[in-house]
């Protein structure tokens, strides 16, 4: 299996924020590198590789991007919320193990194999 630049860079830049809890508390860097993941991770990944938009033959339009960038953003904060809501009923929250999780997810969603299409539409109105 091959993977792109563009994977590998999502894969970096996932694990940016549990890198970036090693720096001091307060740092301005640790700060930023956690808000941007939190925002952005798992969710494009995940939204990248589900969205109708990615199959679309006419390209990204300014619209699709618009819609990209909401569901990235929901996603992303849903996963957040979903994750140390387990971790918190588990007894083992810690901003570390929440964002290693985030990671993981970001990750798995960025190498997994792509869906094939199955050549089937759907039918509307039916």
């Amino acid at each position: 299996m091959r993977f792109g630049v563009r994977s590998w860079i999502f894969v970096l830049a996932a694990w940016c924020a549990p890198a970036a809890m090693a720096l001091p508390a307060g740092n301005a860097l640790r700060i930023a590198a956690v808000i941007v993941d939190l925002l952005v991770f798992p969710g494009l990944p995940l939204v990248l590789r589900w969205s109708p938009e990615r199959y679309a033959v006419e390209g990204f339009t300014l619209r699709s991007v618009q819609r990209i960038a909401v569901l990235t953003g929901a996603v992303s904060l849903s996963s957040a919320i979903l994750v140390t809501v387990a971790l918190m009923l588990a007894g083992a929250l810690t901003a570390e193990r929440a964002l290693v999780i985030l990671a993981l997810v970001a990750t798995v969603a960025t190498l997994a194999p792509a869906r094939r299409s199955t050549g089937r539409t759907s039918t509307k109105g039916s």
